[in-house]
């Protein structure tokens, strides 16, 4: 599973930084010809800014500059990765600083802290993982540089896009959604994306997803995982009903636990909020402890008897919700009304 992660996921930094470096590479030989369209500047341009080892090759219909505002304007660009992986945008639009570009220029420095992307009708795909939306935003603070690529290092992600969906049955659980906002900080390279998910967090700090409108979609192992929730509650074994109007998540990766330090959900299933405690590397406790403003009838019939078999009982109305495992031996749950 790790190499499957590492065969998705490598190249994924590298792209964003090769657009920035495609764009910045293009502006430098761009801003002497005052935004004349010139095709032989353009595609030297390309030519040099590809020129590094290892990287992809980029195809693209049209490119547009705005020298004085830093701007780069992608058409149709489209991007073959490793083994059989492909990238593919409508547009995509990289804004960069033209000060900083200037002091590149100069060998002053060897690359940029910032970038501004922003994307139109987005779409990559792996064997068997794709990720898609309409349009982005996407901006990154780091260290780009264009000698190096991949020795970068982005230090802050701020995402926000729209009906963004992602599928991979490698992760467990894929989603749609109408608007997702995602906002990132740590210490990413092109060799955190060789990583699988929890190598990954190794090297991220903070994580805030916030999304609308949308439907989570388990795959088959989830699915197993749910045991004997989803044996007896036909409501939450089907899938159709695994929707949303909001959720929200905001979490820190620590050593041997991600910590969600809060998480609010709106959805058929249930209105609650809440945290939890996810063990990774050598931890092995799992706590949750939610605030349950309402519950769906149906779910609230069907565990009953589960609840009742752990000495519990599901409280009519909202609710406290605590759980706690340790990694061996029967899980700890609770249910409480409110304190009057």
């Amino acid at each position: 599973m790790a190499r499957d992660g590492q065969r998705k996921g490598r190249g994924c930094l590298i792209t964003l930084v090769v657009l920035v470096v495609l764009a910045a590479g293009i502006w430098f030989v761009g801003l002497p010809i005052a935004n004349n369209k010139a095709e032989d500047f353009v595609d030297s341009a390309v030519r040099n800014a590809m020129g590094s080892p290892g990287m992809p090759r980029v195809g693209y219909r049209d490119i547009q500059i705005d020298a004085t505002r830093g701007q780069v304007d992608i058409y149709d660009l489209a991007i073959p990765l490793e083994e059989g992986s492909s990238l593919h945008a409508a547009r995509i639009r990289v804004t960069v600083s033209p000060s900083e570009l200037v002091a590149f220029g100069m060998g002053r420095s060897s690359g940029l802290s910032k970038a501004d992307i922003a994307i139109q009708q987005f779409t990559y795909k792996a064997t068997d993982t794709v990720v898609a939306f309409d349009v982005a935003q996407i901006s990154l603070d780091g260290s780009l540089d264009f000698n190096n690529p991949e020795s970068s290092m982005i230090q802050h992600i701020i995402v926000d896009a729209s009906n963004a969906s992602f599928t991979d049955p490698h992760a467990g659980m894929g989603f749609s959604s109408e608007t997702l906002q995602l906002d990132v900080t740590g210490k990413l390279t092109a060799a955190s994306l060789q990583k699988d998910f929890d190598g990954l967090l190794d090297d991220l700090a903070y994580i805030d997803i916030a999304a609308t409108s949308g439907n989570l979609v388990p795959e088959a192992e989830t699915m197993n995982q749910l045991g004997m929730f989803a044996a007896v509650s036909p409501w939450i074994a089907d899938t159709e009903n695994w929707s949303f109007e909001s959720a929200a998540v905001q979490a820190r990766s620590l050593d041997d636990e991600l910590a969600i330090d809060t998480f609010t959900l709106d959805a058929p299933l249930m209105e609650a909020s809440g945290k939890a405690s996810l063990p990774r590397g050598e931890g092995t406790d799992t706590a949750i402890s939610l605030e349950v403003a309402d519950l769906n009838s149906q779910v609230r019939s069907e565990l009953a008897p589960i609840a009742q078999y752990m000495g519990q009982t599901i409280p009519e109305g909202a609710f406290s919700f605590n759980f706690s495992w340790e990694g061996t031996g029967i899980p700890q749950l609770s249910f409480q009304s409110p304190t009057k």
